[in-house]
């Protein structure tokens, strides 16, 4: 081979490499914000589900108390009924 093709293969090599390993290195960060992004999603899904069932624990406790509220109220009101007729 001439020398001139030699130096030109060199060249490209030379030029080849560090492309390569930048190709390599863009990959690898394109997948791990991928991943990333991913987690986020799963872990939002994750964040809403627990905040939706504390949510529902809240009204039903509100609302177990609403009801013992209101059936004192109306135990209360069945005494002081029956207490006037006698």
């Amino acid at each position: 081979m001439p020398q001139n093709m030699i130096d030109e293969k060199n060249k490209i090599q030379q030029y080849i490499m560090p492309l390569t390993m930048f190709l390599i290195v863009v990959i690898f960060i394109c997948l791990v914000l991928i991943m990333g992004a991913m987690d986020l999603g799963r872990l939002d899904r994750a964040l809403i589900g627990f905040m939706e069932n504390r949510g529902l624990d809240i009204v039903a406790t509100i609302e177990n108390v609403a009801q013992d509220d209101l059936n004192f109220l109306r135990n209360t009101l069945k005494e002081r009924r029956s207490g006037y007729r006698q």
